[in-house]
């Protein structure tokens, strides 16, 4: 008697539970052959493909289980472990997703998926590649305990070595990281992708000259690697080449056309070189390429204002419905609607995604205001030793006179360097990692005080100015935070020029929660409850040094500045000691490249009331604000 389809699938699924994987086959295929889209049958016989290692052709019968009832869970799971059996780690992400938006758990999804790679005793690459998938998951921690039992296995195991390194770079374990790329190369010196992380980590320790050169000889050894290209572009617009960084993007599309990334970093560094036209299309272009690319969206509110019938706009709201966004492309989208909505006017809404989005944020991050508090007692308390020492006469050979910018981050230290730089005897380098770098262990204590070390940090950090300096005699460092280590800079550097600027609290407080910061050292910035304790801190540190050596830092009102802004300039560059120039009247034709939030900002003419903007959202910061005059007292620095 002929079977119902029904009947012949309960045989073929009795068969396949009793082990009669031939017998189960069998009738599956004699299902499919009356009905092709049956979804049961698709997916047993897809599971018995699996298990007899035909990866590939189990693939399309998952899907065809998924085209026809989408809404079996098991079918998401059985069609996410063939794409990770297969190497397909990017299609299995995005199966996630979708499962996600069915409603069924997407941990229980990525758990399943990590259990689903049998690990062999013994095996280094099985641990090896468990490491690859949990890295591609975003599992950082676990991924690193794969590679480290995969190199423990094999230590040769160079490719081990890089991605362990990689993985270390995603968890901020820069230094570690470092040593894990190098034993890379040190076993197989002619590894481009080692050399090509190699240079990601040096980039992320600021150490962009070295990052250069590892990426150069990335490229070396494999000319159409077009992530080398990408990245040397970045560290290029890092140094301020522009127009070499906008070549190295330009090479990068070349080899690879369809390199979302490389379009939207070219669209930034034709945003700092101001041809704001070539940006807005190279972000459109990023988009066209990647639908879903919402740094590049954010990068685009920057430049164009939208409204709500642009095509932008509304997939930005499609994209902030996705239920599979990660969380750091959530921000992204957030802070880009929060843009849209303050140039709309519709403050209450640009609040609202601004909140979400500093709220992921700080949530990548796992920042607390106490980790701040530590470091400011512990440079504090760390002074009167370092006071001690100081620096001879002949210690002070002077090859270039460093001018520091200092304040608090969105006080306006770009437009100030701006002026300054537009004399021409000054070179601008913008914000340099490098007081941090070299002497935070100093003013910290973490290290040895002595003459020797203020002098290494002294010859050091000179050296690295030179890189900037194009010959110029005074080169501006306008890294902010280098008020942390006043302390440290006045001892090392007894002839530098120190300029602190400060401006309205709330303002500063205000701008620094609007700010999208690409890095992740401004851990305060994402919480405005973090933001207030963190001013507090900055000005009672900057009151203590004050009490140090107030006759050495000029302290510049950017209020004042805005409102008498001549008068103001030219007490600037007279206490800086160089002769009047006019060019210092009109920062906004300086051409110099800008890298900061500020950059669009800075090439308009010096304007008045943007220290108000701010007061839109008063409202809803439910007086956040209103304590921060009692500690905004006026500092007795000497102008």
């Amino acid at each position: 008697m002929e079977l119902t389809i029904e009947q012949a699938l309960q045989k073929a699924v009795a068969a396949h539970k009793g082990g009669n994987l031939n017998e189960a086959e069998h009738i599956y295929r004699a299902i499919l052959q009356s009905q092709p889209k049956n979804a049961d049958a698709n997916h047993n016989l897809g599971v018995i493909t699996v298990s007899l290692d035909q990866i590939e052709a189990a693939l399309p019968l998952f899907q065809n289980a998924l085209d026809t009832n989408p809404n079996i869970e098991q079918y998401w799971l059985s069609y996410v472990d063939a794409l990770v059996k297969a190497e397909r780690l990017k299609d299995a992400k995005q199966a996630i997703k979708k499962a996600k938006k069915k409603g069924f758990d997407a941990k229980k999804l990525r758990k399943l998926l990590t259990q689903s790679k049998r690990l062999t005793e013994g095996d280094a690459d099985a641990h090896f590649n468990l490491g690859n998938t949990l890295q591609g998951l975003g599992r950082l921690k676990e991924a690193e305990s794969s590679y480290t039992q995969a190199i423990a296995l094999k230590p040769d195991f160079a490719e081990a070595h890089n991605n362990l390194g990689i993985t270390l770079r995603g968890l901020g374990r820069l230094k570690e990281a470092e040593s894990s790329c190098n034993q890379a190369i040190a076993l197989k010196p002619d590894f481009a992708e080692a050399h090509n992380n190699l240079g990601n980590t040096l980039k992320g320790l600021g150490r962009l000259k070295e990052a250069e050169s590892s990426y150069n000889q990335a490229i070396a050894l494999k000319p159409d690697f077009a992530d080398a290209h990408n990245n040397l572009g970045i560290t290029l617009q890092g140094l301020g080449r522009l127009k070499e960084a906008e070549s190295s993007y330009n090479q990068a599309i070349a080899l690879k056309p369809n390199y979302a990334e490389a379009y939207k970093n070219l669209g930034v560094t034709l945003q700092e070189l101001g041809r704001l036209k070539e940006a807005e299309s190279s972000y459109n272009q990023a988009i066209a390429l990647k639908p879903d690319y919402a740094e590049a969206y954010r990068e685009l509110t920057l430049i164009k204002k939208l409204d709500s019938q642009d095509e932008q706009f509304l997939k930005m709201l499609e994209l902030h419905r996705d239920e599979g966004l990660s969380d750091e492309e959530l921000c992204h989208v957030n802070f880009g609607l929060a843009k849209i909505h303050e140039d709309l006017e519709d403050f209450k809404l640009a609040f609202s995604y601004y909140i979400q989005g500093n709220k992921l944020r700080k949530n990548l991050l796992d920042y607390h205001i106490n980790q701040d508090l530590e470091l400011f007692e512990k440079i504090k308390s760390s002074y009167p030793r370092l006071n001690r020492y100081h620096l001879e006469p002949s210690d002070l050979t002077r090859s270039k006179t460093p001018i520091f910018i200092v304040g608090m981050p969105r006080s306006g230290t770009t437009l100030v360097e701006q002026i300054v730089t537009s004399h021409p005897l000054v070179t601008g380098a913008g914000e340099l990692p490098y007081v941090s770098y070299l002497g935070s262990a100093i003013a910290t204590g973490a290290s040895d005080m002595s003459h020797n070390a203020l002098l290494n940090f002294r010859v050091t950090y000179l050296d690295k100015l030179k890189d900037y300096s194009e010959g110029s005699l005074w080169v501006t460092d306008k890294e902010p935070q280098n008020f942390l280590y006043l302390g440290l800079l006045t001892r090392a550097f007894p002839e530098a020029k120190f300029i602190h600027v400060n401006r309205r609290p709330e303002a500063t407080c205000w701008g620094n929660f609007k700010t999208y910061f690409s890095g992740n050292g401004l851990g305060y910035a994402w919480a405005i409850d973090d933001i207030v304790a963190y001013y507090k801190l900055y000005r009672g540190l900057m009151e203590f040094w004050g009490n140090e050596f107030s006759h050495k830092v000029y302290n510049l009102d950017y209020e004042l500045l805005t409102d008498n802004q001549e008068s103001e300039t030219r007490r600037l560059i007279d206490f800086i000691g160089l002769e009047w120039d006019e060019n210092c009247l009109h920062p906004e034709g300086n051409t110099r490249s800008v890298s900061t939030a500020s950059n669009l900002q800075v090439r308009q003419r010096v304007y008045r009331g943007s220290s108000d903007q701010w007061r839109n959202y008063e409202p809803f910061l439910d007086g956040a604000f209103e304590d921060l005059h009692r500690v905004n007292h006026d500092i007795d620095l000497k102008r």
